[in-house]
């Protein structure tokens, strides 16, 4: 028996590391061998939406693909690229990709970053860890006392101690979010608190939700909103539509917060301006 089998878009596939929408360009070709009783896969299956976690932190998936070339056995060949974004204070925020190869069975992870000078692999886990360089934590551990058994007080216990209570809620809205998805019927239901936590204030001011629904099969509605009203980020809202008649071609559009760049200063309170930006994107999509 051939089958020749086409994932529409609104398909994720779901673990408790992951919620990755698949589909496929083309048809997914599916053959039973019946003197091995085996089933072999022939196709590809693409990505381009979706979460990925790795040391806690939640990679956005960029996009991905999954090939199966005569496979008698659920192994593809994996290629994949998720992002995430370190805020950093009175500095640009660094954008950390996880560059996922190998097979399904033995993948290959590596880290890399948009930074230049490039940022060696060290320090990228040191940023996912705590949100710094090693060499930040270096100066952190010097500035802080060692009690008499050698352990780190200061600032450097602080900041440690704020990070594992940041990396703590996460896993408990992680566990509350994959709960709330299946309730609400989401395709995505995310809550990502603040890197790190000080008090209930800050919890409030730096965690944000999203919701995003298939309302049709060619079209995708997301909304974000931090959990406080009098948070400077705004709600926003994404719409991302695929034209059925115009293959290749989608129309995304939005409304998300942009912050206004002001002059230079060397005031120590200072005022952040933001706006609501409204964008419409038609884009063609590229397959190699």
């Amino acid at each position: 028996m051939d089958v020749n089998l086409r994932v529409d878009r609104d398909v994720f596939v779901r673990s408790l590391e992951a919620n990755i929408e698949v589909y496929s360009d083309g048809d997914l070709g599916v053959h039973v061998n019946r003197a091995k009783e085996t089933l072999v896969l022939d196709g590809v299956l693409l990505s381009e939406r979706g979460e990925y976690t790795f040391m806690t932190r939640r990679f956005d998936i960029k996009r991905g693909s999954a090939t199966f070339i005569n496979s008698t056995e659920l192994n593809p060949t994996l290629q994949g690229t998720a992002q995430y974004k370190v805020n950093q204070p009175n500095r640009e925020a660094i954008n950390i990709q996880i560059v996922v190869g190998g097979t399904l069975h033995s993948p290959n992870i590596s880290l890399t970053s948009d930074a230049q000078p490039p940022i060696p692999q060290s320090d990228l886990l040191s940023y996912l860890a705590f949100g710094q360089s090693s060499s930040s934590l270096v100066q952190l551990e010097g500035s802080g006392l060692t009690n008499s058994s050698g352990g780190l007080v200061g600032a450097g216990a602080a900041l440690a101690s704020r990070q594992l209570a940041g990396v703590a809620i996460g896993v408990v809205t992680d566990q509350f979010a994959g709960s709330a998805a299946r309730s609400l019927g989401a395709d995505v239901f995310t809550i990502t608190p603040a890197d790190v936590q000080t008090d209930v204030g800050n919890f409030l001011r730096g965690t944000q939700f999203e919701f995003g629904k298939y309302i049709k099969s060619h079209t995708f509605v997301a909304v974000n909103s931090p959990l406080d009203p009098k948070a400077l980020v705004r709600p926003g809202v994404q719409i991302v539509h695929r034209f059925g008649g115009l293959r290749g071609y989608r129309l995304e559009t939005g409304v998300d917060t942009r912050y206004l760049l002001r002059e230079p200063t060397l005031q120590r309170d200072q005022t952040v301006a933001t706006t609501s930006a409204f964008g419409a994107f038609l884009i063609r999509e590229w397959r190699f």
